[in-house]
Order: structure tokens, then C-alpha cells, then sequence
């Protein structure tokens, strides 16, 4: 039998003397990497919910509306070869809706390096109706496989699938709590009103993101 070092025997002896104080210290190192192994199983938890929900649901970068400042051109000085300068006026900007020139932004956009895909989507505010039950929804139109290069929205499908809702001209896909709410399953028909103008579409698919906001009010 190999004989113990001079070293870990005074180790030992050191830390056997008291035992009190060595087990309270040996339960503050248990707790303290024991919480801090919690702490960052909290934000890694936190990372992945809200790269599936706010990220996997508007993408990591929204461009929409914009605000347009109202330019006005002054002369210096009071001669006619004076130059002239324009400047803008904040109090009175334009808001412009919309983007004019959608096709010609998401070409730009991906010229970035870092940039995996763009989806183009038209949104506007409707009347959800199934014959005994009516809800405010918000309508988004979408082109399927350049939305789903932005978002998670294949993995947040719960009821149908997505094939049927590409076969289906009229299919639209419907947030879980608003689902909920109107009692519709996969196959029912819905009417969309806005604007005045009426238009049928069947349920293929149901998804749920987790945020309630989201998962009750759209549509694609």
C-alpha cells in the first residue's frame, strides 16, 4: 500500500478538524454553482422561447411603415447667384403606409450577407365570421415558402398541415385561441369581411405560438 503524501495528510487534517465549519462551507460552494447552474439554465430557457415565439412569429427584422419630413428649399443671402440650401420640417411630416416598392426593398435586403430570407406580407384588419360566433381578427397574406425561411411558423402548427394549405387556393391558417373562441376545427369555413366585401376561406391549419396576443387575433 502506497503511503499517503505529507501534504494530504495535513490536508486532511485541516479539513477534518472542524467539520462544522468545512460542511457549511462545502453547502455555500453547492449553492452558489448551484445557482448560478440555475441562472443560466433560466436564460438559455429564456433565449430558446423567445427565438420560437417573437422571433420565430415577426422575424428578427421588421421594415414597414415610414415617416416622410417635409423639405423646403431657402436662398442665402438676397443676390441671384446666392446658393440655395433645403431643410426639413419635423412638425409637419408625411406618414406614408405601406412600403411602395415592396419587390424592390426585399431584392435590396438580400444582397446582405447575414440576411437568410425576406417575406413580403400584406396585413389589414377584418371580420372573422362562421355563422353563430363573430371576432376581429388580423388578416396577414403571405407568400408560404418565404414566409417559413423567416419564422417558425411549420413548427408552430398543431392541427392540419401546411400541405394542405398549399393546395388549397382558399385555405388560410388560424391562431389556436382564435380557433378557440369561434369553436372551428380543421374544414370549417369561414367568412372574411373588409371594406365591405365578403369572401369565404376554409381552415387548414391551426398553429399556437405561446403569446396570447398573437395566437388570438391572426390569420394567414
Amino acid at each position: 500500500m502506497r503511503p499517503v503524501s505529507s501534504n494530504l495528510h495535513i490536508a486532511l487534517r485541516f479539513l477534518t478538524f472542524n467539520r462544522r465549519a468545512m460542511l457549511m462551507s462545502l453547502a455555500g460552494i453547492v449553492l452558489g454553482v448551484g445557482f448560478f447552474i440555475f441562472a443560466q439554465a433560466q436564460t438559455s430557457g429564456f433565449e430558446k422561447f423567445f427565438i420560437q415565439t417573437i422571433l420565430g412569429t415577426n422575424g428578427a427584422l421588421r421594415i414597414q411603415d415610414r415617416f416622410q419630413d417635409t423639405v423646403r428649399a431657402m436662398e442665402v443671402g438676397g443676390g441671384h447667384g446666392d446658393a440655395a440650401f433645403v431643410i426639413t420640417h419635423r412638425e409637419s411630416v408625411k406618414y406614408v403606409e405601406g412600403i411602395e416598392t415592396p419587390q424592390a426593398l426585399a431584392s435590396a435586403i438580400k444582397e446582405f450577407a447575414n440576411v437568410s430570407g425576406v417575406s413580403e406580407v400584406l396585413t389589414g384588419s377584418v371580420t372573422a365570421s362562421n355563422g353563430f360566433r363573430i371576432q376581429n381578427a388580423k388578416a396577414i397574406g403571405i407568400h408560404l415558402e418565404d414566409h417559413l425561411a423567416v419564422s417558425a411558423l411549420e413548427d408552430q402548427v398543431i392541427f392540419g398541415t401546411l400541405s394542405d394549405f398549399r393546395m388549397t387556393p382558399t385555405g388560410l391558417i388560424m391562431g389556436s385561441r382564435l380557433a378557440r373562441r369561434m369553436e372551428i376545427n380543421i374544414g370549417d369555413s369561414i367568412v372574411l369581411e373588409a371594406v365591405g366585401q365578403k369572401r369565404r376561406y376554409a381552415v387548414s391549419a391551426i398553429f399556437e405560438t405561446g403569446v396570447s396576443d398573437i395566437d388570438r387575433e391572426r390569420l394567414f
